[in-house]
């Protein structure tokens, strides 16, 4: 056989092997926690939650002296938060008779979302760093 052959069937094993670990580890997670999802599922969800409470408070705290770019960068905020929420609720077991199984789909679709989750999480962070530089400039 072929050295570069060799070289790249070893190099497609090693990479199943990763993908089988991350999903072997992601659904033993999954099973043994109380809510049904990982760890970074759960803080996820926690911050997307804040950015809803926080992004509401400042376009109710004073209308007259909010800029309208503010108000945009909230709503785009908002709406961005509420996208991530629908693919973090994908990623939560309920409660079943096959939580195993559940959990397995889970952490697959956990590992296919990853890339996906990063971008709508680095939007979101973009999105309250403007925010923040915004309330600055009001403030002076």
């Amino acid at each position: 056989m072929d050295p570069f052959t060799s070289l790249g069937i070893a190099c497609n094993i090693l990479q199943l092997c990763g993908i089988a670990w991350k999903l072997s580890s992601g659904t033993h997670a999954i099973y043994t926690s109380l809510n049904g999802a990982t760890t970074n599922t759960l803080a996820l969800d926690a911050i997307v939650e804040s950015v809803n409470a926080l992004s509401g408070s400042i376009s109710m705290a004073n209308t007259d002296n909010i800029s309208d770019r503010l108000e945009r960068l909230c709503q785009l905020s908002v709406d961005v938060a509420a996208e991530l929420t629908g693919i973090l609720e994908s990623l939560k077991a309920t409660q079943s008779k096959r939580k195993w199984r559940q959990s397995f789909v889970v952490a697959w679709r956990e590992i296919r979302t990853k890339k996906q989750i990063k971008e709508f999480a680095d939007r979101l962070q973009q999105l309250q760093t403007q925010i923040v530089t915004e309330l600055q400039v009001l403030v002076v």
